[in-house]
């Protein structure tokens, strides 16, 4: 009778522990199972030097005075909550207004365009043209802003489209695959992920490749599956806004 306790107290024992370590490979495979899950390396907005994706709500760019219909960024792009010593001064929804009515326009967009921007660092000294900070991110609809947003003349000059030389592409080494361009000595770079157009303006060169590199890299590793020609073709696209699908549904 004493063996056959013994014996059963060992069963239970050994189910016991059959069942703990069940338990830990089923949790063990869940968490696995979790992190590979699209999306959940996606970093809280605003943590850390963690270049990422940061959610798009129509709200802001409904308080910001969009019209309805208005284009806006699929998703947005920032560097965390702080950029190489630089923190994050604001964040905030805006709309590029249109031309007055009846102005000849001789490229980018004929109506409002919604944009996302994230400034990091506080301006240290202001010029004729105002103050401006260190470094800043914006998150444009790309069916509204690609090389073919910029024409090179006269005509043009007023709206900044003289500042592109359509042959002054960057390769980002963190995202060779990815198109950009750059502009004004390299202190603006467009990065056109094939959704959403990354433009990094900068005081110095330096920083604005750092930071464009590190977008680059976290657009890249959300949309592995595009490959260089599909991104050069979106790229190709007529920058006009004619193209663009995501709208926004409500006003302020």
């Amino acid at each position: 009778m004493r063996r056959l306790g013994d014996a059963i107290r060992r069963t239970r024992r050994g189910n016991r522990w059959w069942l703990a370590s069940t338990a830990l490979v089923v949790l063990g495979t869940a968490v696995f199972a979790l992190l590979q899950w699209p999306g959940t390396h996606a970093r809280a907005a605003g943590s850390g030097e963690s270049p990422g994706q940061t959610p798009v709500s129509e709200q802001g760019f409904s308080a910001a005075g969009c019209a309805v219909g208005t284009p806006i960024p699929t998703v947005a792009y920032d560097l965390g909550s702080s950029f190489q010593g630089l923190s994050v001064a604001s964040r905030e929804e805006l709309c590029n207004q249109p031309p007055p009515t009846g102005s000849s326009v001789a490229s980018g967009p004929t109506k409002s365009v919604g944009y996302a921007s994230v400034i990091y660092g506080e301006c240290s000294s202001a010029s004729g043209d105002g103050c401006s900070p260190p470094l800043e991110v914006e998150s444009w609809p790309e069916c509204a802003r690609t090389p073919n947003s910029y024409v090179s003349s006269e005509s043009n000059s007023e709206e900044g489209g003289a500042d592109l030389d359509p042959n002054a592409t960057v390769s980002l080494s963190s995202a060779p695959q990815t198109p950009a361009a750059s502009f004004e000595n390299g202190t603006r770079i467009e990065v056109y992920t094939g959704t959403t157009t990354i433009v990094v303006v900068a005081n110095e060169p330096s920083l604005a490749s750092a930071a464009a590199n590190a977008l680059a890299a976290a657009a890249a590793s959300v949309t592995p599956s595009r490959t260089a020609s599909e991104l050069q073709s979106d790229a190709g696209q007529p920058g006009n806004a004619s193209t663009c699908t995501t709208l926004l549904q409500t006003s302020g």
